[in-house]
C-alpha cells in the first residue's frame, strides 16, 4: 500500500522550463515552501497521448520546443496530476551536483487516469506565427 499524505502539502508556482534538455521531455518546476520539486513529462508520453507521428522519412515529430508549449498550455491539468502523485508520494529522489530534489515522472496512464482532456492546438498557433515571419514564437510569449 502506498502511503498517502493526510495533511495536504501545497505545491505552488508551477512553471515549464522552455530550454533544451538532455532528457527529451519537458521539465516542470514547482515548489513546496522553498524546496523545488521537479516533474518530468517524457516526449514519448505526449507522442502517445496526442497520437503524434513518430519521426520517419515522411512524417515529422513535433520538435521539443513545441512539446514545451503544449505542456505549458495544459499546465493547470499537469499541476493537478503532479499534486496527486506528490500526495501519494509517487516520486523519487533526484541527485545532481550535490543537491537532492524530488522528481515526479508523468506517465500516459497518469494523464488518462486524471480524466483531463489535453489540447495541442497551441502547436498550430505557433506554426502560423512562425509562418508570418517571426523567428521564435516561444520568445514572444
Amino acid at each position: 500500500m502506498i502511503p498517502v499524505t493526510k495533511n495536504p502539502v501545497r505545491l505552488t508556482r508551477f512553471s515549464v522550463v522552455h530550454t533544451p534538455n538532455e532528457h527529451q521531455g519537458t521539465i516542470i518546476h514547482c515548489f513546496v515552501g522553498h524546496e523545488i520539486v521537479i516533474a518530468y513529462v517524457p516526449r514519448d508520453v505526449l507522442d502517445d497521448y496526442f497520437n503524434w507521428p513518430k519521426s520517419s522519412r515522411d512524417k515529422v515529430r513535433p520538435p521539443l520546443w513545441e512539446c514545451h508549449l503544449v505542456v505549458d498550455r495544459n499546465l493547470s491539468a499537469f499541476a493537478r496530476i503532479i499534486r496527486e502523485k506528490y500526495r501519494r508520494r509517487e516520486y523519487c529522489k533526484f541527485h545532481k551536483l550535490g543537491l537532492s530534489e524530488e522528481l515526479i515522472e508523468i506517465t500516459l496512464e497518469d494523464i488518462q487516469r486524471s480524466g483531463t482532456n489535453l489540447s495541442d492546438t497551441v502547436i498550430d498557433i505557433a506554426r502560423a506565427f512562425c509562418r508570418m515571419g517571426e523567428n521564435s514564437f516561444a520568445e514572444n510569449l
